[in-house]
């Protein structure tokens, strides 16, 4: 069994979109997700998980308002994707929020 630690990282737009998908072979905890509002107006941002396996999204995050500047933690830890499975972030304006997260790989 082989560990790796990784960050990953960009801004999220309109549509939900993938920001992880867990690479094949591979079972990946998420372990910090942070989020921060880059733009002059206040947001709101959504995240979800989508199961490969069971082609369903789930929210866990839903419409959370964040003001001009502030930052926010959107997971404290401990999800677990498996090959395939994406984490998804959408924001209410494009170009947003800006994210960081922090991922461990088990292959």
């Amino acid at each position: 069994m082989t560990m790796t630690n990784k960050n990953f990282s960009g801004t999220a737009g309109t549509t939900m979109t993938a920001v992880y998908t867990c690479p094949a072979s591979t079972t990946a905890v998420i372990n910090l997700l942070q989020a921060t509002n880059i733009i002059s107006g206040q947001v709101t941002v959504n995240v979800a998980i989508f199961d490969t396996s069971a082609t369903t999204e789930t929210k866990f995050v839903a419409n959370s308002p964040m003001n001009v500047g502030s930052s926010i933690s959107l997971l404290g830890g401990g999800l677990v994707l498996e090959a395939g499975d994406e984490l998804r972030i959408q924001s209410s304006a494009n170009s947003s929020v800006g994210f960081v997260g922090s991922v461990t790989e088990i292959v």
